[in-house]
């Protein structure tokens, strides 16, 4: 069976995006806030454990020894059983909000009712990129970008094998990887704004740090520590309205490959019997970010 060719350019994917998640962008946002707070709370927690575990071993590296503390390397599959069913919960509350308009928090943890496929997915497809790899960086990228709809596959078929889910993202993704890179690529600039912002942050604590240390080196330590408890959570969450417009473009793109929604000459949304979509004569939207 052929796949959909997915002949949009990256902004008309961008606006059926943001057409999707019109009256939706805060609650969008929220879902991220909720997984990026599950996903960076369980680092923590295990990460923490893992530095706690006494696992030291000499390891040679260009001639020289390097203790390592193998630990991290034990926890590290905690922490996929965690970020594997949450990715999915992800792709499933993309696909409720980009399809029916609802919100569905309780759709980001769903992915735990089918933890063993979504974890045997995950470490499936780190093997496969991880594999491909080895070879250079560039057929690395290829493969995470064949790879890439697996989630979305799952999310719509769970009752699919992880095999037929890889198998299916590779099929959907058949004359399309070049469509999705530029996709991503088209998002550079709001990154770049992003790293200015973090740049922003950084030349201020330094700043603070500097002109308080010239005064009291102790209480200049406590400052700086108090600054950047703040400014790490800041850093965190102005990324998540990136994200979410990211992830947003991505489900869109999920939708065109697999032929559920199509975008005729007079800027109409068609969709067929699988999904339920709001016509629109004309999108047009100002970009909510």
């Amino acid at each position: 069976m052929d796949n959909n060719r997915v002949l949009e350019s990256s902004s008309k994917i961008r606006e059926i995006a943001r057409s999707a998640a019109k009256g939706n962008w805060w609650r969008l946002f929220l879902g991220f806030l909720i997984f990026m707070g599950v996903v960076f709370g369980a680092s923590f927690i295990l990460g923490f454990a893992g530095a706690s575990i006494p696992f030291y071993r000499y390891v040679m590296i260009d001639g020289f020894y390097y203790m390592i503390n193998f630990g991290q390397f034990i926890i590290a599959p905690f922490l996929w059983a965690v970020v594997a069913p949450l990715s999915l919960g992800v792709c499933t509350f993309l696909i409720g909000a980009f399809r029916n308009r609802k919100i569905s928090y309780g759709s980001l943890f769903s992915g735990f009712r089918y933890f063993l496929k979504a974890f045997g997915l995950m470490l499936l497809m780190m093997v496969k990129i991880l594999a491909w790899s080895l070879l250079l960086v560039v057929p690395g990228i290829i493969a995470a970008i064949r790879y890439s709809m697996s989630f979305f596959v799952l999310a719509d078929h769970p009752d699919w094998k992880v095999t037929e889910c890889i198998e299916e993202s590779k099929r959907l993704m058949n004359g399309n990887k070049g469509k999705f890179f530029c996709l991503m690529l088209s998002f550079i600039g709001w990154f770049l704004l992003w790293y200015l912002f973090i740049i922003l942050i950084v030349i201020i604590i330094a700043v603070i740090w500097a002109a308080s240390f010239a005064a009291m080196a102790y209480e200049a330590m406590i400052i700086v520590g108090g600054l950047l408890i703040i400014a790490v959570p800041i850093m965190i969450i102005s990324m998540i309205p990136i994200m979410t417009y990211v992830y947003m473009a991505v489900t869109a793109f999920y939708e065109l490959a697999c032929g559920n929604l199509v975008v005729v000459a007079d800027a109409r949304l068609e969709c067929n019997d699988n999904a339920s979509y709001e016509n629109t004569d004309k999108i047009h939207m100002e970009d909510q970010f």
